[in-house]
């Protein structure tokens, strides 16, 4: 019984570990913790740093998945399976990144502003929450 129980937690451990990518959820900290001093606030944003669609349209520029063309979508959605917390939450963060990046990217308009809109859409649909900056404040 004692040996089951150990199997199972190391099998928990495992998928947990498995689910983050440290390396770059470090990466992306320090790129946070910039965006967050240097994007101007301004009186709507909300009071989490992480809840403000300019500062994580800061980081992703900087990590090169928002480009001039437009969002790299591969690298968006798989940006999921690097930060989520556990094998399900992987799942539906990529089903709620998909129909995002579908919703805001079929419609017309400069692609700064869809980018921003792809943002607004994944926070509002609570997407931030599966992650591990759902979190930190």
């Amino acid at each position: 019984m004692k040996t089951f129980v150990l199997v199972s937690c190391l099998l928990v451990f495992t998928q947990i570990i498995y689910a983050l990518d440290i390396k770059e959820i470090s990466i992306m900290n320090r790129i946070l913790e910039k965006c967050i001093r240097t994007v101007p606030k301004r009186e709507n944003d909300p009071i989490n740093p992480l809840r403000n669609v300019n500062v994580w349209y800061c980081a992703f520029t900087k990590r090169g998945i928002f480009t001039p063309k437009g969002v790299n979508t591969k690298q968006y959605i798989n940006y999921c399976e690097k930060t989520a917390i556990s094998p399900a939450d992987i799942k539906l963060c990529k089903k709620i990144a998909s129909k995002c990046v579908k919703k805001v990217y079929d419609r017309p308009g400069p692609i700064i502003e869809r980018s921003k809109n792809l943002l607004s859409c994944v926070l509002k649909k609570g997407l931030l929450e599966l992650t591990v900056y759902g979190k930190k404040k």
